[in-house]
């Protein structure tokens, strides 16, 4: 137990993320939350509950190659288990992130687990990004495998003030889908490397896609 919430703090502070000692804690407590609930909401399969500290230095990772402690209205859409929006409300405070799921479950679940980690920077929206269009504006729009970016982009745009960014974390091997955005007109994209403390990864494992509302 001390060992994993050591591993998660040198994630922590390998992206120099502050008060890296608290933000672990909290989330080992979210791992338990996860494992308590995964097969009830159907939050995430058996294989990534397996690798959670992985998972989680990618969402870091993302965290770290941005202003991580600048206030801004954040949203990750098809939140899921939380496993990249949760995780960037709990090491960026800063940040007000709205979860958006469209699974009653996985959000009931969202809603539970950041009450118990009192998290006041995290709202839930049980609806489909759609739905919010108009409603909401953001300066940031997040996402963790949850498609292609020449779907997904669109509808990160509509919910981007302008100016704003949407940021994808894809795998390592993204060429494809920018030249399948490219194609769909959509520009401003640019690919930062996820980075890593030599015993989580090597750099480069994942991508981090920044795509700018012109």
């Amino acid at each position: 137990m001390e060992e994993e919430k050591k591993r998660l703090e040198e994630i922590l502070r390998f992206q120099g993320i502050e008060e890296a000692g608290a933000k672990s804690k909290k989330l080992f407590l979210y791992k338990g939350m996860l494992e308590d609930k995964r097969k009830w909401a159907c939050l995430v399969s058996r294989g990534l509950a397996s690798q959670y500290e992985t998972v989680v230095a990618d969402s870091v990772a993302l965290a770290g190659q941005l202003e991580n402690s600048t206030k801004m209205e954040v949203a990750d859409f098809g939140a899921g288990g939380g496993l990249l929006g949760l995780v960037l409300a709990i090491v960026c405070p800063a940040w007000n992130v709205t979860l958006i799921e469209a699974s009653s479950r996985k959000a009931a679940f969202l809603a539970e687990a950041a009450g118990e980690l009192n998290l006041a920077n995290v709202e839930i929206e049980n609806a489909r990004a759609e739905s919010l269009v108009g409603k909401q504006e953001f300066d940031m729009v997040v996402s963790r495998a949850a498609g292609k970016l020449k779907e997904l982009a669109p509808v990160a745009f509509a919910l981007l003030k302008q100016g704003g960014r949407y940021v994808a974390l894809k795998a390592a091997q993204v060429e494809d889908e920018i030249a399948e955005a490219r194609a769909e007109n959509i520009r401003g994209i640019e690919v930062l490397k996820a980075q890593y403390p030599l015993s989580h990864g090597v750099a480069g494992r994942a991508s981090i896609v920044v795509i700018k509302k012109l």
